[in-house]
Protein backbone atom coordinates (compact mmCIF):
# COMPACT_ATOMS: atom_id res chain seq x y z
CA UNK A 1 0.00 0.00 0.00
CA UNK A 2 3.06 2.52 0.85
CA UNK A 3 4.37 2.18 -2.85
CA UNK A 4 0.60 3.84 -4.49
CA UNK A 5 0.86 6.49 -1.83
CA UNK A 6 4.32 7.19 -2.76
CA UNK A 7 3.86 6.83 -6.77
CA UNK A 8 1.17 9.54 -5.62
CA UNK A 9 3.59 11.57 -4.83
CA UNK A 10 1.73 12.57 -1.54
CA UNK A 11 2.78 12.51 2.95
CA UNK A 12 1.44 10.23 5.49
CA UNK A 13 -0.65 13.13 6.58
CA UNK A 14 -2.03 14.25 3.39
CA UNK A 15 -3.06 10.54 2.84
CA UNK A 16 -4.42 10.23 5.56
CA UNK A 17 -6.58 13.95 5.20
CA UNK A 18 -7.74 12.67 1.91
CA UNK A 19 -9.16 9.37 2.60
CA UNK A 20 -10.36 11.03 6.19
CA UNK A 21 -9.34 8.86 8.20
CA UNK A 22 -10.24 9.37 11.54
CA UNK A 23 -8.38 9.05 15.09
CA UNK A 24 -8.66 6.66 18.00
CA UNK A 25 -7.95 7.17 21.39
CA UNK A 26 -4.16 5.89 21.10
CA UNK A 27 -3.38 6.33 17.72
CA UNK A 28 -3.09 9.16 14.95
CA UNK A 29 -4.68 9.21 11.36
CA UNK A 30 -1.01 8.82 10.49
CA UNK A 31 -0.09 6.21 12.65
CA UNK A 32 -3.02 4.33 11.50
CA UNK A 33 -2.31 4.72 8.09
CA UNK A 34 1.11 3.39 8.88
CA UNK A 35 0.63 0.62 10.34
CA UNK A 36 -1.73 -0.84 7.25
CA UNK A 37 1.37 0.11 5.29
CA UNK A 38 2.98 -2.38 7.11
CA UNK A 39 0.84 -4.71 7.61
CA UNK A 40 0.33 -4.52 11.27
CA UNK A 41 -3.71 -3.86 11.11
CA UNK A 42 -5.55 -4.08 7.94
CA UNK A 43 -8.42 -1.25 6.87
CA UNK A 44 -11.67 -1.86 6.36
CA UNK A 45 -13.27 -2.06 3.10
CA UNK A 46 -14.82 1.41 2.91
CA UNK A 47 -11.48 2.70 4.33
CA UNK A 48 -9.73 0.98 1.68
CA UNK A 49 -12.25 2.26 -0.88
CA UNK A 50 -11.17 5.67 0.63
CA UNK A 51 -7.63 5.05 0.60
CA UNK A 52 -7.66 3.75 -3.35
CA UNK A 53 -10.01 7.05 -4.43
CA UNK A 54 -7.31 9.31 -2.68
CA UNK A 55 -4.34 7.74 -4.75
CA UNK A 56 -6.43 7.93 -7.50
CA UNK A 57 -6.05 4.05 -7.93
CA UNK A 58 -8.75 1.58 -8.57
CA UNK A 59 -9.77 -0.61 -5.01
CA UNK A 60 -8.84 -3.16 -7.57
CA UNK A 61 -5.13 -2.57 -7.61
CA UNK A 62 -4.99 -3.69 -3.46
CA UNK A 63 -6.94 -7.07 -4.06
CA UNK A 64 -3.97 -8.10 -6.72
CA UNK A 65 -1.78 -11.12 -5.98
CA UNK A 66 1.35 -9.00 -6.91
CA UNK A 67 2.28 -5.14 -7.32
CA UNK A 68 0.87 -4.26 -10.69
CA UNK A 69 3.92 -3.20 -13.10
CA UNK A 70 4.87 0.14 -12.73
CA UNK A 71 3.22 2.92 -16.13
CA UNK A 72 7.17 3.46 -16.85
CA UNK A 73 7.02 0.98 -19.66
CA UNK A 74 3.63 2.71 -21.23
CA UNK A 75 5.53 5.18 -23.83
CA UNK A 76 3.86 8.90 -24.29
CA UNK A 77 2.78 9.32 -27.76
CA UNK A 78 1.08 12.53 -26.67
CA UNK A 79 2.16 15.51 -27.77
CA UNK A 80 1.60 19.11 -27.95
CA UNK A 81 2.41 21.37 -31.20
CA UNK A 82 5.63 19.77 -32.14
CA UNK A 83 6.50 18.50 -29.00
CA UNK A 84 6.18 16.04 -26.18
CA UNK A 85 3.71 16.96 -23.32
CA UNK A 86 4.31 17.32 -19.17
CA UNK A 87 3.71 14.43 -17.40
CA UNK A 88 0.05 12.19 -17.23
CA UNK A 89 -2.00 13.94 -14.61
CA UNK A 90 -2.79 11.94 -11.69
CA UNK A 91 -6.38 10.91 -13.34
CA UNK A 92 -4.87 9.48 -16.32
CA UNK A 93 -2.23 7.84 -14.23
CA UNK A 94 -4.60 6.47 -12.33
CA UNK A 95 -6.51 5.08 -15.41
CA UNK A 96 -3.66 3.22 -17.38
CA UNK A 97 -2.93 1.89 -13.34
CA UNK A 98 -6.88 0.88 -13.79
CA UNK A 99 -6.22 -0.90 -17.10
CA UNK A 100 -3.08 -2.76 -16.27
CA UNK A 101 -4.62 -4.36 -13.29
CA UNK A 102 -7.77 -5.28 -15.09
CA UNK A 103 -4.97 -6.57 -17.90
CA UNK A 104 -3.44 -8.31 -15.40
CA UNK A 105 -6.33 -10.32 -13.89
CA UNK A 106 -7.38 -11.54 -17.36
CA UNK A 107 -3.58 -12.90 -17.71
CA UNK A 108 -3.33 -14.58 -14.55
CA UNK A 109 -7.34 -15.89 -15.25
CA UNK A 110 -6.16 -17.51 -18.62
CA UNK A 111 -3.19 -18.65 -16.92
CA UNK A 112 -5.17 -20.20 -14.20
CA UNK A 113 -7.65 -21.84 -16.24
CA UNK A 114 -5.57 -23.22 -19.54
CA UNK A 115 -4.22 -26.93 -19.59
CA UNK A 116 -2.00 -25.77 -22.26
CA UNK A 117 0.81 -23.06 -22.55
CA UNK A 118 -1.15 -19.97 -23.93
CA UNK A 119 -0.46 -19.35 -27.22
CA UNK A 120 0.28 -15.39 -28.50
CA UNK A 121 -1.72 -13.50 -30.95
CA UNK A 122 0.31 -13.89 -34.19
CA UNK A 123 -0.83 -10.04 -35.22
CA UNK A 124 0.81 -8.08 -32.01
CA UNK A 125 4.40 -7.38 -32.81
CA UNK A 126 3.64 -8.64 -37.12
CA UNK A 127 5.01 -5.36 -38.58
CA UNK A 128 7.59 -4.18 -35.81
CA UNK A 129 10.44 -4.52 -38.21
CA UNK A 130 8.76 -3.69 -41.48
CA UNK A 131 6.07 -0.47 -41.80
CA UNK A 132 3.62 -0.56 -44.92
CA UNK A 133 0.70 1.86 -44.11
CA UNK A 134 -1.29 -0.24 -46.74
CA UNK A 135 0.13 -4.09 -46.09
CA UNK A 136 -0.68 -3.21 -42.21
CA UNK A 137 -4.30 -1.47 -43.24
CA UNK A 138 -4.97 -5.04 -45.44
CA UNK A 139 -3.62 -7.35 -42.83
CA UNK A 140 -5.87 -5.86 -40.14
CA UNK A 141 -8.29 -6.17 -42.70
CA UNK A 142 -7.54 -9.71 -43.34
CA UNK A 143 -7.36 -10.63 -39.50
CA UNK A 144 -10.76 -8.50 -38.62
CA UNK A 145 -12.60 -10.46 -41.39
CA UNK A 146 -13.86 -6.70 -41.97
CA UNK A 147 -13.55 -6.17 -45.98
CA UNK A 148 -14.92 -2.65 -47.61
CA UNK A 149 -17.93 -4.53 -48.65
CA UNK A 150 -19.01 -5.09 -44.47
CA UNK A 151 -18.33 -1.66 -43.96
CA UNK A 152 -19.71 0.62 -46.51
CA UNK A 153 -22.93 1.50 -45.99
CA UNK A 154 -23.57 0.91 -42.80
CA UNK A 155 -26.33 2.40 -40.67
CA UNK A 156 -24.23 5.59 -39.38
CA UNK A 157 -21.00 5.86 -37.07
CA UNK A 158 -22.47 3.45 -34.63
CA UNK A 159 -22.69 0.79 -36.00
CA UNK A 160 -19.06 0.91 -37.54
CA UNK A 161 -17.76 1.27 -34.45
CA UNK A 162 -19.54 -2.22 -32.98
CA UNK A 163 -18.35 -3.91 -36.09
CA UNK A 164 -14.92 -2.94 -35.75
CA UNK A 165 -15.16 -3.22 -32.14
CA UNK A 166 -17.04 -6.47 -31.91
CA UNK A 167 -14.71 -7.88 -34.85
CA UNK A 168 -11.27 -6.77 -32.93
CA UNK A 169 -12.71 -8.51 -29.58
CA UNK A 170 -13.65 -11.31 -31.26
CA UNK A 171 -9.74 -12.16 -32.46
CA UNK A 172 -8.39 -11.50 -28.60
CA UNK A 173 -8.09 -7.75 -28.30
CA UNK A 174 -9.50 -6.13 -24.94
CA UNK A 175 -11.52 -3.05 -25.82
CA UNK A 176 -12.48 -0.80 -23.20
CA UNK A 177 -13.96 2.64 -23.65
CA UNK A 178 -13.55 4.78 -20.70
CA UNK A 179 -12.60 8.75 -20.10
CA UNK A 180 -13.27 8.93 -16.16
CA UNK A 181 -12.24 6.86 -12.93
CA UNK A 182 -15.79 6.66 -12.31
CA UNK A 183 -18.17 9.89 -12.70
CA UNK A 184 -17.47 12.71 -14.87
CA UNK A 185 -16.63 14.42 -11.89
CA UNK A 186 -13.08 12.73 -13.16
CA UNK A 187 -13.41 12.95 -16.85
CA UNK A 188 -10.41 13.60 -18.86
CA UNK A 189 -10.81 15.45 -22.19
CA UNK A 190 -9.44 13.66 -25.51
CA UNK A 191 -6.85 16.71 -25.74
CA UNK A 192 -4.81 14.85 -22.70
CA UNK A 193 -5.69 11.33 -24.07
CA UNK A 194 -7.69 9.87 -26.89
CA UNK A 195 -6.65 6.04 -26.64
CA UNK A 196 -3.79 3.59 -25.62
CA UNK A 197 -2.72 0.27 -26.27
CA UNK A 198 -1.14 -2.21 -24.20
CA UNK A 199 0.32 -4.82 -26.87
CA UNK A 200 1.07 -7.79 -24.71
CA UNK A 201 0.84 -10.47 -26.87
CA UNK A 202 -1.37 -13.14 -24.85
CA UNK A 203 -4.11 -10.47 -23.72
CA UNK A 204 -3.63 -7.02 -26.22
CA UNK A 205 -5.46 -4.05 -24.27
CA UNK A 206 -7.17 -0.82 -26.29
CA UNK A 207 -8.32 1.87 -23.88
CA UNK A 208 -10.22 4.65 -25.68
CA UNK A 209 -11.86 8.36 -24.42
CA UNK A 210 -15.36 7.77 -24.26
CA UNK A 211 -15.61 11.33 -23.82
CA UNK A 212 -14.75 11.53 -27.41
CA UNK A 213 -17.40 11.85 -30.35
CA UNK A 214 -18.26 8.41 -31.46
CA UNK A 215 -16.87 9.25 -35.34
CA UNK A 216 -13.48 10.05 -33.66
CA UNK A 217 -13.48 6.59 -31.33
CA UNK A 218 -14.09 4.78 -34.76
CA UNK A 219 -10.56 6.44 -36.10
CA UNK A 220 -8.93 5.99 -32.53
CA UNK A 221 -9.51 2.60 -32.20
CA UNK A 222 -8.09 1.12 -35.78
CA UNK A 223 -4.98 3.77 -34.39
CA UNK A 224 -4.82 1.57 -32.22
CA UNK A 225 -4.99 -1.35 -33.52
CA UNK A 226 -1.96 -0.24 -35.28
CA UNK A 227 -0.35 0.66 -32.43
CA UNK A 228 -0.88 -3.55 -31.85
CA UNK A 229 0.33 -4.44 -35.06
CA UNK A 230 3.35 -2.82 -34.94
CA UNK A 231 4.12 -3.98 -31.09
CA UNK A 232 3.05 -0.41 -29.80
CA UNK A 233 2.59 0.17 -26.37
CA UNK A 234 1.55 3.54 -25.08
CA UNK A 235 -0.97 6.57 -24.65
CA UNK A 236 -2.61 9.00 -27.91
CA UNK A 237 -3.37 12.16 -27.97
CA UNK A 238 -3.39 12.63 -31.25
CA UNK A 239 -4.83 15.10 -33.52
CA UNK A 240 -4.77 13.46 -37.19
CA UNK A 241 -5.77 16.38 -38.89
CA UNK A 242 -4.07 18.94 -37.05
CA UNK A 243 -1.15 19.70 -39.44
CA UNK A 244 0.07 18.30 -42.71
CA UNK A 245 0.85 14.65 -40.33
CA UNK A 246 -1.42 15.14 -37.54
CA UNK A 247 1.94 14.47 -34.96
CA UNK A 248 5.61 15.16 -34.36
CA UNK A 249 5.64 11.43 -33.65
CA UNK A 250 6.75 8.93 -36.41
CA UNK A 251 4.97 5.87 -34.70
CA UNK A 252 1.37 8.31 -34.47
CA UNK A 253 2.07 9.16 -37.94
CA UNK A 254 2.20 5.97 -39.30
CA UNK A 255 -0.90 4.66 -36.99
CA UNK A 256 -2.69 7.59 -38.89
CA UNK A 257 -2.31 6.65 -41.91
CA UNK A 258 -3.31 2.74 -41.44
CA UNK A 259 -6.35 3.84 -39.77
CA UNK A 260 -7.03 6.53 -42.84
CA UNK A 261 -6.14 3.55 -45.28
CA UNK A 262 -8.45 1.31 -43.49
CA UNK A 263 -11.55 2.73 -43.39
CA UNK A 264 -11.05 5.62 -46.25
CA UNK A 265 -8.99 3.21 -48.81
CA UNK A 266 -7.40 5.96 -51.33
CA UNK A 267 -9.02 3.87 -54.45
CA UNK A 268 -12.34 3.56 -52.74
CA UNK A 269 -12.40 7.38 -51.44
CA UNK A 270 -11.65 8.47 -54.52
CA UNK A 271 -14.32 6.62 -56.63
CA UNK A 272 -17.07 8.10 -54.22
CA UNK A 273 -15.31 11.10 -54.24
CA UNK A 274 -15.87 11.01 -58.30
CA UNK A 275 -19.61 10.84 -57.81
CA UNK A 276 -19.79 13.47 -55.04
CA UNK A 277 -17.27 16.09 -56.05
CA UNK A 278 -19.95 17.84 -58.04
CA UNK A 279 -21.94 19.13 -54.98
CA UNK A 280 -20.58 22.03 -52.67
CA UNK A 281 -17.78 21.00 -50.32
CA UNK A 282 -19.60 20.88 -47.09
CA UNK A 283 -22.48 18.45 -48.71
CA UNK A 284 -19.87 16.64 -50.45
CA UNK A 285 -18.13 15.61 -46.96
CA UNK A 286 -21.02 15.03 -44.91
CA UNK A 287 -22.54 12.57 -47.91
CA UNK A 288 -18.84 11.24 -48.14
CA UNK A 289 -19.06 10.84 -44.80
CA UNK A 290 -22.01 9.00 -44.05
CA UNK A 291 -20.80 6.44 -46.84
CA UNK A 292 -17.88 5.38 -44.82
CA UNK A 293 -19.01 5.55 -41.69
CA UNK A 294 -16.52 8.40 -40.59
CA UNK A 295 -16.08 11.84 -39.72
CA UNK A 296 -16.30 15.19 -41.60
CA UNK A 297 -12.96 16.02 -40.60
CA UNK A 298 -11.55 12.27 -41.54
CA UNK A 299 -12.91 12.39 -44.68
CA UNK A 300 -11.98 16.32 -45.59
CA UNK A 301 -8.51 15.42 -44.42
CA UNK A 302 -8.08 12.25 -46.15
CA UNK A 303 -9.39 14.24 -49.30
CA UNK A 304 -6.80 16.94 -48.70
CA UNK A 305 -3.95 14.59 -48.20
CA UNK A 306 -5.32 12.85 -51.83
CA UNK A 307 -4.75 16.07 -53.26
CA UNK A 308 -8.12 15.95 -54.60
CA UNK A 309 -9.18 19.50 -52.63
CA UNK A 310 -6.73 22.01 -51.83
CA UNK A 311 -5.43 23.46 -48.37
CA UNK A 312 -7.26 26.65 -48.96
CA UNK A 313 -10.74 24.71 -48.82
CA UNK A 314 -9.75 22.18 -46.41
CA UNK A 315 -8.71 23.96 -43.41
CA UNK A 316 -11.45 26.65 -43.28
CA UNK A 317 -13.55 23.99 -43.38
CA UNK A 318 -11.98 22.04 -40.72
CA UNK A 319 -11.44 24.93 -37.90
CA UNK A 320 -15.34 25.43 -39.12
CA UNK A 321 -15.97 21.69 -37.88
CA UNK A 322 -13.85 22.40 -34.54
CA UNK A 323 -15.79 25.05 -33.67
CA UNK A 324 -19.39 22.93 -34.11
CA UNK A 325 -17.77 20.20 -31.95
CA UNK A 326 -16.97 22.67 -28.94
CA UNK A 327 -19.98 24.01 -29.00
CA UNK A 328 -21.73 20.56 -28.76
CA UNK A 329 -19.18 19.59 -26.09
CA UNK A 330 -20.00 22.23 -24.22
CA UNK A 331 -23.74 21.92 -24.43
CA UNK A 332 -23.93 18.25 -23.69
CA UNK A 333 -21.67 18.79 -20.47
CA UNK A 334 -24.08 21.21 -19.15
CA UNK A 335 -26.49 18.86 -19.29
CA UNK A 336 -24.63 15.93 -17.70
CA UNK A 337 -25.72 17.93 -14.62
CA UNK A 338 -29.14 18.82 -15.57
CA UNK A 339 -30.59 15.35 -16.77
CA UNK A 340 -30.97 11.96 -14.65
CA UNK A 341 -28.05 9.75 -14.79
CA UNK A 342 -27.70 7.27 -18.15
CA UNK A 343 -28.95 4.23 -17.67
CA UNK A 344 -25.80 2.61 -15.54
CA UNK A 345 -25.50 -0.97 -16.94
CA UNK A 346 -25.82 -0.38 -20.64
CA UNK A 347 -22.88 1.94 -20.08
CA UNK A 348 -20.77 -0.03 -17.84
CA UNK A 349 -21.52 -2.92 -20.65
CA UNK A 350 -20.05 -0.54 -23.53
CA UNK A 351 -16.79 0.90 -21.20
CA UNK A 352 -16.07 -2.89 -20.11
CA UNK A 353 -16.68 -4.50 -23.31
CA UNK A 354 -18.03 -7.49 -24.22
CA UNK A 355 -14.63 -9.51 -24.40
CA UNK A 356 -14.07 -8.76 -20.66
CA UNK A 357 -17.10 -9.77 -19.75
CA UNK A 358 -18.10 -12.36 -21.08
CA UNK A 359 -14.10 -13.83 -19.88
CA UNK A 360 -15.07 -12.93 -16.34
CA UNK A 361 -18.41 -14.37 -16.15
CA UNK A 362 -17.49 -17.67 -18.04
CA UNK A 363 -15.31 -18.18 -15.54
CA UNK A 364 -17.63 -17.56 -12.38
CA UNK A 365 -19.85 -19.99 -14.42
CA UNK A 366 -17.11 -22.36 -14.39
CA UNK A 367 -16.25 -22.15 -10.83
CA UNK A 368 -12.80 -20.82 -11.90
CA UNK A 369 -13.42 -17.26 -10.09
CA UNK A 370 -14.89 -16.10 -7.11
CA UNK A 371 -18.22 -13.98 -6.75
CA UNK A 372 -15.90 -11.08 -4.71
CA UNK A 373 -13.00 -11.59 -7.42
CA UNK A 374 -15.66 -10.98 -10.53
CA UNK A 375 -17.21 -7.94 -8.46
CA UNK A 376 -13.95 -6.43 -8.32
CA UNK A 377 -12.73 -6.60 -11.78
CA UNK A 378 -16.58 -5.68 -13.21
CA UNK A 379 -16.96 -3.02 -10.73
CA UNK A 380 -20.70 -3.93 -9.97
CA UNK A 381 -22.20 -5.89 -7.62
CA UNK A 382 -22.96 -9.46 -8.15
CA UNK A 383 -26.60 -8.70 -8.57
CA UNK A 384 -25.82 -6.77 -11.24
CA UNK A 385 -23.75 -9.72 -13.02
CA UNK A 386 -26.81 -11.03 -15.01
CA UNK A 387 -27.56 -7.43 -16.06
CA UNK A 388 -24.23 -7.09 -17.91
CA UNK A 389 -24.43 -10.63 -19.17
CA UNK A 390 -27.96 -9.57 -20.91
CA UNK A 391 -25.92 -6.65 -22.81
CA UNK A 392 -23.42 -8.78 -24.49
CA UNK A 393 -25.15 -11.94 -25.31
Amino acid sequence: MAWARKEAGISLAEAASRAKISATKDKTAEQRLEEWEKDKDKPTQNQLAAIAKAYYRPVLTFYLPSRPAPNADVADFRTVGDGGVGAPSPKLRALVSKIKARQQEMLELLRENENEELEPLPFVGRFRSRRDVEEVAKDIERVLNLPLSRREQLDGNDALFRLIRNSAEDTGVFVLAQGDLGSHHTDIAPTEFRGFALADPIVPFILLNDNDARAAQTFTLVHELAHLWIGDTGISNFDPFNGEDGSSRVDERFCNAVSAEFLMPKEAIARVWQIHRSLNLPEAIRSIARHFGVSRAAVGHRLWRLGKIDGDRWWPLYESYKVDWAARKKKLSESKDKKPPPVYYPIKAYQLGRRLIRTVLNALDAGDMSYSRASHILGVAPNGFEKLRSRVG
